[in-house]
């Protein structure tokens, strides 16, 4: 058995945990082969990108910290930490990395601190230490441990340690999570160029489509046509276990009813349909929780009396249970939470740990 020891693991690579890591150069442990999370970039046809999960971030939120509101401007913050990961304009106050989502989590990641493509087991406390067990028969050791996960996914991690009760009866008003499913479909050489008023992604809320985006035209590949749709959250829980098959393909029965879907969107845009020249499907169990401790669409305040008593609770045991379940599904909102969380961690407080803001 192979046995590491470090003052912080971080289980979960998603844009939480990167976060986190980057200040404390923590490792961080995943059972993907990739960190990302729902912030993961595929490719269609291995060369055209597309973004699997989270399609692009809204820039800018106020936050609450001492009594005191202020403006948390994410691209600002990534001009300032990391100048050569590019940022572009989609509309509005939308944004998205030129690379995919992806990149804004990899950015985070240091060198040999990503420790992936396994699973946790168990987690158990001996003495002062957690113990983290995985799959593959290797143990760490760590005073504190930060859990990223969704929050189902965490309480069944720590489930054998001393206080899970006390954790399960905070978290109890954040555990339900939404399901999503998500089809991408690729058209080679079939030219799809917007005009620039035009928004690239676009909401539905209808006949079970909750959005769509045109990912090649995020990616300025106006050649091909890539074409993601999310569906809604009625759609994914009645369809989810049938989706894929164990190959993580479309389903074979499922393949005619997203067609359709593709169609009425060429119908939109006053295109003749034809099939695509190939389907990706992704299922997401935690997508997003429905409930969240801050909502997706107001400010952060890290000075209520709930997040309080969420701070007291990790500190009280050296556990921290985070990611979107406390900061909402928004991804500039777990950067800036996460770099809350490591002002702690250090000691510092929120502005001499991050350096830029305002």
């Amino acid at each position: 058995m192979d046995s590491k020891r470090v003052e912080t693991i971080i289980i979960g690579a998603g844009i939480t945990g990167s976060v986190i890591s980057y200040y404390l150069n923590s490792p961080i442990l995943d059972k993907a082969k990739m960190a990302g999370g729902r912030c993961s970039t595929g490719r269609m046809s291995s060369k055209y990108l597309y973004d699997k999960g989270a399609t692009m971030y809204k820039n800018s939120f106020h936050y609450t910290i001492n009594n005191k509101s202020n403006k948390f401007n994410l691209n600002n913050y990534l001009n300032n930490k990391f100048p050569n990961l590019k940022t572009k304009q989609i509309y509005d106050n939308m944004f998205v990395p030129e690379n995919g989502m992806i990149s804004l989590v990899s950015s985070f990641i240091k060198e040999n601190n990503l420790i992936s493509n396994i699973k946790i087991i168990k987690i158990i406390k001996e003495n002062d230490y957690f113990l983290i067990m995985d799959d593959l028969n290797n143990s760490y050791y760590a005073e504190k441990c930060i859990i990223t996960c969704p929050l189902p996914q965490s309480l069944e991690i720590i489930q054998d340690l001393p206080f899970y009760k006390e954790w399960e009866g905070f978290t109890q008003k954040y555990i339900d999570y939404k399901k999503t499913l998500v089809a991408t479909g690729l058209w080679e050489n079939l030219s799809f160029n917007l005009d620039q008023n035009q928004k690239i992604s676009e909401l539905n809320h209808k006949d079970n489509l909750e959005y769509f985006t045109i990912e090649s035209q995020k990616f300025d590949d106006y050649q091909n046509l890539i074409l993601s749709i999310q569906f809604s959250k009625e759609f994914s829980e009645k369809n989810f276990e049938n989706w894929m098959d164990e190959n993580k393909n479309l389903n074979k029965d499922k393949t005619e009813i997203v067609e359709n879907f593709f169609s009425s969107i060429f119908s939109k845009y006053n295109l003749n349909y034809i099939s695509p020249s190939q389907i990706r499907a992704h299922r997401w169990k935690y997508s997003n929780p429905i409930v969240s401790m801050f909502d997706k669409d107001n400010e952060i305040n890290f000075d209520s009396v709930t997040y309080h008593d969420y701070i007291e609770l990790c500190k009280k045991y050296n556990l921290y249970l985070t990611g979107d379940w406390v900061f909402g599904q928004r991804a500039p909102k777990c950067v800036l939470g996460a770099i809350q969380l490591s002002s702690i961690f250090l000691g510092k407080d929120l502005l001499s740990v991050e350096g830029s803001l305002p």
